[in-house]
């Protein structure tokens, strides 16, 4: 399998001119203090094979100055390099460079967006995933009052990387076949397609034309394969909850999106996913509210279950010499001690695939989860596939930038506890050095 062998971030968010990380197709452990730019790697990786599904224009705001596009991702230190032809930039890019043998290269900046054109990176991205504290919270982002529908969060941050089997609609005089669940819900949003009639007037397909009748059979596969996604869930999830340790069992009840159509106007309903509680420490019951019954650590873990059951699924149907990894910035945030622990040994173990078939890059602000999972890669007799760094914010030039160790370096951190004029931290670390 394809690993990340190098990664470079250059004048981007919080990088200035940095040198690439190494991480030599190994997982990668990494504690970052508050401010450091630990999150710039998870939004740097993020982004780069996010633009393999964007247009040129797209990919190029992130790399403009503020003035030019709000999108910009620029670190605002990076200065403008004008070329011969007079085109101005700013040195800003994102590259990957894989250890494969020849190795492959993923890049992006403001004179580059080719990676558009790549049809592995596509494969990379939907076969991939990013897990952030922030994207665990919004399956709990919900009022008091209300069910929880998954709809939005599904439609947002699961289906673009899901595959579905192959089927096909018309599109622009043509049959065209559509396989990613994104894709193929945004062509049900759109609706059947125009047509003209006797008059000259646009109108929706008719009722009986082949068109439509495609276009409902199109509809119908769509919920039979969002249907089973459910289904797989639903069965597999629950299990990764009690391996998480908790006593708990849910359910995702699915109902089926609905649209209408007349002669000129489509108007289409989306389906629900609702999040019920069927099981709690052994006793049965039918909570339609886990957000006001269950505290912050068991909807984490919940939300944590879904996404890894979704990876699960996706390691039996992906590309299996394909680079795959999957980037965990602080979703343990919430977890208590001994609910870390069982996380940690589920994405450890070997017989549950994550570290075999994923490239794994935890990134934490905790110094005690940084040490403990250290300890416990140990254990496993993991430590010679990771990686070890750590991340410190450097402002002694007066501009802030990130600094990048190999961990254990103490002799650096006492050059940079000096720096900063922390005395007694830079002796401690001179004298273990």
């Amino acid at each position: 399998m394809d690993k990340i062998d190098t990664l470079q971030i250059h004048n981007f968010k919080f990088f200035d001119q940095q040198e690439p990380i190494k991480l030599g197709g190994k997982h990668l452990l990494l504690y970052g203090e508050n401010g450091s730019g630990k999150s710039s790697i998870y939004w740097a990786l993020y982004t780069l094979f996010e633009a393999s599904q964007k247009k040129s224009e797209k990919i190029k705001k992130y790399f403009k100055k503020e003035a030019e596009s709000p999108e910009t991702l620029l670190n605002i230190y990076a200065e403008p390099i004008t070329e011969a032809d007079g085109t101005e930039h700013f040195n800003s890019f994102i590259k990957v460079i894989t250890d494969s043998v020849p190795p492959k290269t993923f890049e992006i900046s403001l004179l580059d967006t080719t990676i558009n054109t790549k049809a592995d990176a596509k494969q990379i991205n939907q076969a991939s995933d990013f897990l952030n504290y922030k994207v665990l919270y919004k399956f709990q982002d919900f009022w008091n009052g209300e069910p929880i529908d998954l709809a939005n969060i599904f439609i947002g941050y699961i289906l673009p990387y899901v595959t579905f089997s192959e089927y096909e609609l018309w599109r622009d005089g043509s049959l065209q076949a559509r396989t990613n669940a994104y894709e193929m819900w945004k062509e049900i949003q759109k609706g059947p397609g125009k047509t003209l009639n006797a008059n000259g007037k646009k109108i929706q397909f008719y009722k009986h034309s082949e068109e439509n009748r495609q276009f409902e059979r199109f509809c119908a596969h769509f919920e039979n394969e969002m249907q089973s996604l459910m289904d797989f869930i639903n069965a597999n999830a629950t299990e990764i909850l009690k391996k998480l340790g908790y006593d708990i069992d849910f359910h995702l009840a699915y109902t089926q999106h609905s649209h209408k159509k007349a002669d000129v106007l489509y108007h289409c309903s989306p389906f629900k996913i609702e999040l019920k509680i069927t099981n709690y420490l052994g006793k049965t019951v039918n909570i339609h509210r886990p957000q006001s019954f269950l505290n912050e650590a068991k909807m984490t873990a919940i939300a944590i279950a879904i996404r890894l059951a979704v990876l699960r699924k996706r390691i039996n149907t992906e590309v299996p010499d394909l680079l795959k990894f999957i980037v965990l910035d602080d979703v343990m945030i919430s977890l208590d001690m001994n609910n870390r622990d069982k996380l940690i040994d589920f994405l450890l173990d070997e017989t549950n695939g994550f570290t075999k078939d994923y490239q794994l890059l935890f990134l934490t602000h905790d110094r005690g989860l940084f040490n403990f999972l250290k300890d416990k890669i140990r254990n496993v007799g993991l430590k010679n596939e990771f990686i070890y760094k750590e991340m410190y914010v450097n402002s002694i030039s007066g501009m802030e930038k990130p600094e990048i160790y190999d961990h254990p370096n103490k002799l650096k951190k006492a050059e940079y506890f000096l720096h900063i004029h922390d005395y007694p931290a830079c002796g401690i670390y001179l004298r273990t050095s």
